[in-house]
């Protein structure tokens, strides 16, 4: 999965996962983006069964 701080400021940040370029054609990864404040996380779209369990160990 690659990992991309797409912005970062004084009080959050905002982070985009992508497709992983070693994972299979045939799995279809969508991108997921977290914003990320000093005491909580927004996961949007956490992506389907393949990916759900990668995400949640970033968290």
């Amino acid at each position: 999965m690659i990992t991309r701080e797409i912005y970062s400021g004084e009080t959050h940040q905002w982070f985009m996962f992508g497709r992983d370029p070693s994972k299979p054609e045939k799995i279809i990864d969508t991108n997921q983006y977290m914003i990320r404040t000093s005491k909580n996380a927004l996961l949007m779209d956490p992506g389907g069964i393949e990916i759900f369990s990668a995400m949640l160990l970033l968290l």
